[in-house]
Order: C-alpha cells, then structure tokens, then sequence
C-alpha cells in the first residue's frame, strides 16, 4: 500500500470494511485480491489460515501478513478477531439488533438519534469520489441508454423513487418488479444487454434474487451501478461503480436517510449534467395531463 495511509491507533471496535474500502485506490493487485476475497466471503475468509485466506485470494502467506499489517494490526489474530466482528455485522437480522439495545443499559435519547442520522448522512456525502459521482450521474442521464433501477424487499422503494424521478428528466426509465399480471422481473433479464445501464440497491442483509440478477446482467454487458452500505453486497464484485452509503446504527434497523441523502445529490448530478432545454420539454410533456394534483387547472393539454 502507499505511505500515505492512516489507521486507528488500536483494533478495538474498528470497522474493516469501513478501512479497505478508503485504502482501496493505495492497494497493490495483489492487496486488492484479498480485499476482494474478504468482500465477496462477508469476511468469513478472515477467520481462515494465513494460508488458506493466501489460496483463496491467489496471493503468498507473507502477502497477507504483509496486508494486515499495513492495515495496523499487531498480529494476524488481532486481524481475525476484527474480521469476525464485521462478518457477524453484515449478517444481522432486526430481531439480533434489537436484542443487542434491549440489554444495553443505556438507551438512547432522541438526541442521540438525530445526532447519529446527522453524523451518518455527513459521512456518507463526504465519501463521494467527485469524479467518479459525475461519472455515474452522466451514465444515468444518457438518453442513449436504457435505465433499469432494481431494489429488494428493503430498497425497492428507493429503486421506484429514483425510476419515478429520472423518468421525467429522460426516456426510456424503467423500476424492475414483478407485474401484477403474471410477469416477473426475471422475465426482463433476457432483453438487458451492453447498452442497458441497472442501478441496483442492496442493504444487509443481503438478497439473493438481487444479486443473482445483477450477476447476470454484469454477464450480458449491461453496465451495473450499485448502491450499498459499510459492509459492500456481493454485488461489489462485478458492479461497474459502487456507491456505498453509512447506514450502521444501535437499533433493529440501518439508518434510510443517508441513502436519501445520497439519491439527492445523485439527481442534482444528473440535473447538473443533462441539456437543460431537453429535460424542460421532457417535463412538460410528462405534465401534459392532469394527475389530480393541486395547481393543475391551468395545464395546456394542447401543446
């Protein structure tokens, strides 16, 4: 890795997924493999041997040595232990979250709620890389392109309000869930190829339907960008960009508001970089109707 990283002072309580990810652009090919191979396991591959995680990742024992001891471990045990910590946070269900606050001794206060939300959302909009934003939002707003958004049983709501929202910026938007008439949004996966783009969101616990779409999708060509939390869905692995969000919280379920947060900004970027004379048409003729809003009394249907 370069010289130029920063790790905590002790192991204690330390994020890994949180830390690679940030060292990720300084990493070696073959630091990178282990990162990888650490991702795609949900850090299960951290409670293996040194030679084990070595074969699995492709790289030399003294690599691994080597990588958590850049990272700022003292010993490969002291690594194990925090890859342990992170593999039974990515796979966490409500009822195991809210157990853990049910016997903490201090509950807290709606301060703390609003400060933590706060604190969340701040971290999550200071990870954007700049030019990798303008890149994704670019993509999404390329008329050129068919535009998929995919959500699971926790995010579909968010892959309908960022559909919804670049439908009436450009054409061809389109939200994938199942049809109340019989379709299934796998029936879709045959006709999405290399000029398709499918923004997919998926938060822990991971859902394989989600996964297995995008995995195909990546296959066929089409571009995937994904949105995920600290500790990366195996989407990671073959997404083309990867947005990731800081949801962790005390409680049963992760923090929403910094995945809004996130999506608003990602709509300004697109706002930002679309020909302003073609989203105002494309408005206007997505409002050519009434939709039973406040206001719409005076819409011109004519034109």
């Amino acid at each position: 890795m370069g010289a130029s990283l920063t790790v905590p002072e002790s192991s204690g309580g330390r994020n890994l997924a949180q830390e690679l990810r940030r060292n990720v652009k300084v990493m070696s090919r073959a630091e990178r493999r282990i990162a990888r191979a650490l991702f795609l396991s949900n850090f299960e591959a951290g409670l293996m041997s040194v030679a084990n995680l070595a074969a699995l990742a492709n790289v030399s024992g003294p690599t691994v040595i080597r990588f958590t001891t850049t990272l700022g471990y003292s010993s490969y045990k002291d690594f194990q232990n925090s890859a342990a910590r992170q593999h039974d946070e990515s796979i966490e269900s409500p009822a195991t979250l809210y157990e853990r606050v049910t016997q903490s001794p201090a509950r807290p206060t709606t301060g703390d709620v609003i400060s933590s939300v706060l604190s969340r959302t701040k971290s999550t909009l200071e990870m954007i890389d700049i030019e990798e934003f303008d890149k994704i939002a670019r993509i999404l707003g390329d008329r050129r392109r068919n535009l998929y958004t995919l959500g699971g049983q926790s995010t579909v709501f968010f892959a309908d309000l960022l559909a919804a929202r670049l439908f009436q910026v450009r054409p061809s938007v389109q939200s994938i869930r199942s049809h109340s008439m019989g379709f299934c949004r796998e029936d879709l996966l045959p006709f999405i190829g290399n000029r398709d783009v499918l923004f997919a969101f998926d938060f822990r616990r991971y859902q394989k339907s989600t996964i297995e779409f995008c995995q195909i999708a990546a296959e066929q060509d089409a571009t995937v960008i994904l949105m995920t939390d600290m500790w990366l869905s195996p989407i990671a692995d073959f997404a083309s960009q990867v947005l990731v969000i800081d949801s962790e919280t005390d409680g049963p379920y992760d923090f929403l508001t910094p995945c809004m947060a996130l999506l608003d900004t990602l709509q300004e970027a697109v706002l930002a970089n679309s020909n302003f004379d073609e989203v105002r048409k494309r408005i206007r003729l997505c409002e050519k109707y009434p939709r039973g809003l406040v206001g719409e009394e005076g819409t011109d249907h004519t034109s």
